[in-house]
């Protein structure tokens, strides 16, 4: 094997569902070279993994996978992920660059009433236009 993974299966995982499709989780696949380099971070979540990827001594990055809840949700539980994201993006960034990837389950456009919505009725922008 010439790669290593850090996985994590969503806990509500279901073989089958109304859709007829299985839920998953989340992956973040790297060369085993880098194995010296790479970190994973104490994330305590089954739809949100990461790991730090040391570049020189004193520079890193971290990768954050998502696997954000879909539109079957309520826009409660999404707010609280995106809320999530945003703490470990403060708690990352001040050490190196963080990057988000993955599923967000998310549509963006300017005029979506969501946007609107997050950005009238909450304390911060969770999304810049």
């Amino acid at each position: 094997m010439n790669y290593n993974v850090y996985a994590k299966c969503d806990k509500d995982l279901c073989i089958t569902s109304a859709k007829g499709a299985g839920k998953g989780g989340v992956a973040l696949l790297w060369h085993r070279q880098l194995d010296h380099l790479v970190s994973p971070l104490p994330i305590d979540d089954d739809r949100l993994i990461g790991v730090q990827l040391q570049l020189s001594p004193l520079q890193y990055m971290y990768f954050i996978q998502v696997f954000l809840p879909c539109s079957n949700h309520t826009s409660l539980i999404f707010r609280d992920y995106i809320d999530k994201l945003y703490d470990l993006w403060c708690s990352y960034s001040q050490w190196g660059t963080v990057v988000f990837l993955g599923d967000f389950n998310a549509k963006y456009t300017a005029d979506s009433p969501v946007t609107h919505q997050l950005e009238q009725n909450t304390p911060g922008t969770y999304l810049r236009k």
